[in-house]
């Protein structure tokens, strides 16, 4: 396309030339014959560099690292992938270092940093560790016009986290988990000390709270938006709902929320400031992900729809660049097996492009985008050595669009 551009530049330039340099003080067809050879080179100078900038931006680009591998650093295995994307080009990537198999138990909340855009990482950060408890499921977001970092996460007893997390609904009302909000305002390289917040995130009469989504979003408008879900009592529903500021973090308030049986939902804002919102589905008769959106900032949420996108029940993620949307999530209705990029063009409506990213086991994922419109996705992948589950490593891939476009 940008080929077309120039060489209809050239064309119209020395029309134009023609038509204007007798005004120009060229006179004569001699010294118009040396002007606009000029011109013309410098034009088809012009085409050159364009079509090699074409060319560089366009091509497919892929590469990636692994930043947590399980079995090093003291951890059996690492799980919930959270990413960030400072305005000083700093690339913060969050993890649990998990130290056996149970969700629950003694988890330590950790961080790598990249000044590389995900080629190296700093050796591995721990940001809190709360002793025999899990500290843990955190979900970050940055002020853009502040760079201060959010970086939210939760407290649970780890003996009796493992005890009960299979079954949510014998988590203790209204006690368990505690929610806690840290900041940054140095890229990640220190934080601050962790203030409770669980009276503003969780409504009264709750057991089982979570991060649902573990990157927020920050609207156009200066809105800070994280996406959460917890469980009722006594009448045992999933509800999904959003958490914000409007003060640039300094207070936190709930959102709209709604019960459809789904939680763990990706959020984004769309070009036209509708916000979309992704979930996973709890619903056995349809093993595929749902859908909904809000046109008032997340305080109210539309009747949410079945998309035709497969999904064994897992979490996924949701990112937005240059008008095309693209959601990341396991392609598989059955296991957790076959993570896929999908892309689409119509504010997610429809998912028309699709790309693996990671064929084998795979689980949890995030999504960020640079300023330049690439993407990155940090996530779960690999069995781990006695873990028996897609959790062997938490890995980093940054690409393009044509990457994404180059799939099916």
């Amino acid at each position: 396309m940008l080929n077309c551009l120039a060489i209809r530049l050239v064309r119209y330039a020395n029309h134009e030339i023609i038509r204007f340099a007798p005004r120009l003080g060229v006179d004569g067809d001699q010294e118009m014959g040396e002007y606009m050879k000029r011109i013309s080179a410098l034009l088809l100078l012009l085409t050159a560099f364009v079509s090699i900038a074409y060319a560089a931006f366009s091509r497919p680009i892929f590469y990636e690292s692994v930043p947590f591998v399980g079995g090093i650093g003291g951890y059996t295995h690492y799980r919930i992938p959270a990413i960030a994307y400072t305005e000083n080009g700093v690339l913060l990537a969050f993890a649990n270092g998990m130290r056996d198999w149970h969700d629950g138990g003694d988890i330590d909340l950790l961080l790598k940093r990249s000044f590389d855009l995900g080629r190296t990482w700093e050796p591995t950060q721990l940001i809190k560790d709360a002793g025999a408890d899990s500290f843990t499921g955190s979900c970050v977001v940055v002020d853009r016009n502040t760079n201060r970092v959010f970086l939210l996460a939760i407290l649970f007893p780890g003996d009796r986290c493992k005890s009960i997390k299979y079954n949510l609904s014998n988590w203790p009302l209204d006690e368990w988990p505690k929610v806690y909000l840290l900041t940054s305002d140095n890229d990640g390289l220190t934080w601050s000390e962790p203030r409770d917040i669980t009276s503003i995130a969780r409504p009264p009469n709750t057991t089982w709270w979570c991060f649902a989504q573990m990157t927020g979003i920050q609207l156009r408008n200066g809105r800070l938006i994280i996406p959460v879900c917890w469980m009722t009592y006594p009448d045992k529903h999933y509800i999904t709902g959003v958490l914000y500021s409007d003060d640039s973090g300094e207070t936190w308030q709930r959102g709209g929320s709604f019960d459809d049986l789904t939680n763990e939902a990706a959020i984004v804002e769309l070009p036209d400031g509708k916000i979309l919102m992704n979930l996973r589905s709890f619903d056995s008769h349809a093993p595929y992900r749902k859908a909904t959106s809000s046109t008032d900032g997340g305080l109210s949420w539309e009747p949410v729809t079945t998309t035709n996108i497969p999904d064994p029940f897992c979490q996924g993620a949701l990112t937005e660049s240059a008008g095309t949307v693209y959601l990341s999530n396991i392609y598989n209705s059955k296991e957790r097996r076959n993570l896929v990029i999908h892309a689409s063009q119509d504010d997610g409506e429809s998912w028309t492009k699709h790309r693996t990213l990671y064929r084998g086991p795979a689980a949890y994922s995030a999504l960020i985008n640079f300023e330049n419109g690439d993407l990155g996705c940090f996530y779960e992948a690999g069995w781990g050595t006695g873990i028996g589950a897609p959790y062997g490593s938490i890995r980093f891939s940054r690409f393009n669009k044509s990457w994404v476009f180059a799939g099916k």
